[in-house]
């Protein structure tokens, strides 16, 4: 600390009152003049130094026992020493800490970015548990206006993270993109489709797993020569038949 920087902290300690001594005892229970002032304004009576020094010890020794406590549950719950001193080292309370590992996030290294952005944990983890790993993921989907809770209702049904971009990118809403990912259809292969979607996924699946061709699905009201709200599920166990015996299975349509 330079000459200018020590006057103007004497300074700072004369402003709220306390001799250079008093100042010192402040400094190494760990307050700063500022906590001095506030203390001041919060009493409507005058404090003397006495009275000071006498709140800022408790003050620390509360400060201290909670700590101890939180070390000592820390410790009671299977973390290491090494651990606490990498989160505290690192800026985070052990409480904070506590939340960031609940929420998926092991180390202060997995944490950091995401507190730097201004994130807590729990908005955090909103994005991590869709496969988003990074916030500066986050600001290009917030520009292309995909959401944590869009992709969530895509993601945890299975969907990748990059595939339901795609799909997202493609314009599917989130609520169609799961059902039919886990019928195998890709984008494409879903706007080929045409009105054939007006089947509805259980039909589709069912038609798949009979063996019918894609292009056989995709031209069904023109081989019936009915509209595709008056095909009922007789005119789809007539088309199964025209399909080779080993390329079916059971027919639950029949039942």
């Amino acid at each position: 600390m330079n000459r200018a920087t020590k006057q103007a902290d004497a300074e700072r300690w004369a402003r709220v009152g306390l001799e250079p001594e008093q100042a010192a005892v402040a400094q190494r229970l760990g307050f700063r003049a500022g906590d001095i002032e506030r203390l001041r304004r919060s009493t409507p009576n005058e404090l003397d130094w006495p009275e000071i020094e006498r709140r800022l010890r408790a003050t620390a020794d509360a400060v201290r026992a909670r700590a101890a406590k939180r070390f000592t549950s820390w410790i009671a719950e299977g973390n290491t020493v090494a651990e606490a001193i990498a989160w505290l080292d690192a800026g985070f309370q052990l409480s904070a800490a506590w939340g960031w590992r609940a929420r998926g996030f092991p180390t202060p290294q997995h944490a950091q970015p995401w507190r730097a952005e201004g994130y807590t944990a729990e908005a955090a983890e909103r994005w991590t548990h869709t496969g988003v790993q990074h916030p500066a993921q986050v600001r290009e989907l917030l520009r292309r206006r995909i959401t944590a809770d869009a992709l969530w209702d895509i993601t945890r049904y299975g969907v990748p993270l990059d595939v339901a971009l795609d799909w997202l990118d493609r314009g599917f809403a989130p609520s169609a993109i799961p059902g039919w990912y886990e019928l195998g259809f890709t984008p494409e292969q879903v706007r080929e489709l045409g009105q054939a979607r007006s089947l509805g996924h259980e039909r589709l699946r069912y038609l798949l797993a009979r063996g019918v061709p894609f292009a056989t699905i995709v031209n069904l009201s023109t081989l019936t020569g009915l509209t595709w709200a008056e095909i009922d599920d007789g005119d789809l166990i007539a088309v199964i038949d025209m399909i080779p015996p080993t390329h079916r299975g059971t027919d639950p349509l029949r039942s």
